[in-house]
């Protein structure tokens, strides 16, 4: 299939991408016991911005100091020169860096707790951890931040009406959200995008609905450059294949839920959810989103975007989604690997450069 929608530019906010795919964000669980930016963190991102791609982000980064476990931070300034040479090393590519956010004290606590336990004092502490984290950001040289607002992380507890018993002002469902964008544009000054992941729904009983998510969408535009469409809940294993389907499960299901908030918005509509090339160039094509994005596609080939635009689709490795990278991520804690790409999480291990000397 040749391809053309995909490799048209997007403004988002105040920068321009050079295509409409972004590296999704994931945790390759390679980074520094310290949460800062190691040589195999390195290696890896810059691997994953040969792609070609538009964007690449960084996943899963702390706003509070982090668990560690290998993952990073931007609670620490200290961390800046890092910070800084890894969003060189992406922008070295043509891609622009992104970073997403998420407050790891509170990613898997029990929401009840996190959003009716904690004082007004200290949800405003969240909001500030994530404009400074943002500002860290911004400092360091990267072109966007990722709130990540779905999956059960912080923003979707308080915007959910089955948790949100609150009496102070965060008892309005929207507000936590609004105020936290709000601090992040203003802690960059408009000086770098801001994408918003969010659960188009929570798929369980009596939680986010679409009709209330498509609500929530457009009273938080105003403080956005663009939103990333996903669904699901990350702490309730049945949805996990909901979020990273498999392969016994449909390609690309977020599409028309995304469509609904494309055609109500008016920034631009990113998709996650087993997205391949193929997919995005039919969606956006369409006009039913204006950008796509894939971290196991990316993955399992890692020049995919750049040949795609060769016009190389037959020399493309297709990603399998036997899900070896986020069952070893996500529910071992343990580094990336891919079963069709050997050298992912191995970067530092070989000389990439050199091929076989035996095709196999």
């Amino acid at each position: 299939m040749k391809k053309t929608a995909i490799f048209q530019p997007l403004k988002v906010g105040p920068i321009t991408l050079k295509n409409r795919i972004e590296v999704a964000p994931a945790a390759p669980f390679l980074a520094g016991p310290d949460s800062a930016v190691s040589r195999e963190f390195f290696e890896y991102t810059c691997n994953l911005a040969k792609s070609g791609a538009g964007v690449v982000t960084i996943g899963v980064t702390s706003v509070d100091p982090g668990p560690g476990g290998r993952t990073l931070t931007l609670a620490n300034p200290m961390w800046i020169s890092y910070l800084a040479d890894i969003a060189e090393g992406i922008k070295r590519y043509g891609a622009a860096a992104s970073i997403e956010m998420v407050h790891s004290r509170y990613m898997l606590s029990d929401p009840m707790k996190v959003v009716n336990e904690t004082t007004t004092e200290e949800v405003e502490e969240v909001i500030a951890c994530f404009a400074r984290a943002a500002a860290l950001a911004m400092n360091a040289g990267f072109d966007m931040v990722l709130i990540h607002g779905g999956h059960g992380n912080v923003p979707s507890m308080f915007f959910n009406k089955k948790f949100n018993h609150r009496t102070d002002r965060f008892g309005d469902r929207n507000r936590f959200g609004i105020e936290l964008c709000k601090a992040v544009r203003e802690a960059t000054k408009g000086k770098i995008a801001i994408e918003y992941r969010i659960s188009a729904e929570e798929i369980l009983p009596d939680m986010t609905t679409l009709e209330e998510t498509l609500e929530y969408a457009k009273v938080i535009e105003p403080y956005i450059d663009m939103l990333h469409v996903s669904r699901g809940l990350l702490e309730e294993d049945s949805l996990l294949p909901v979020i990273n389907a498999p392969v016994y499960l449909p390609r690309g299901a977020n599409i028309p839920y995304a469509k609904k908030f494309k055609e109500i918005l008016n920034i631009p509509v990113n998709v996650v959810g087993s997205m391949n090339l193929d997919l995005a160039e039919e969606a956006i094509e369409r006009g039913d989103v204006d950008m796509a994005a894939m971290i196991r596609t990316i993955y399992a080939d890692t020049g995919c975007v750049e040949k795609a635009r060769k016009g190389k689709d037959d020399d493309i490795r297709p990603c399998i989604r036997c899900n070896t990278c986020i069952s070893r991520t996500h529910s071992m804690f343990k580094t990336v690997r891919c079963a069709v790409n050997p050298l992912i999480g191995r970067e530092t291990w070989y000389n990439m450069d050199v091929p076989a000397r035996k095709a196999k």
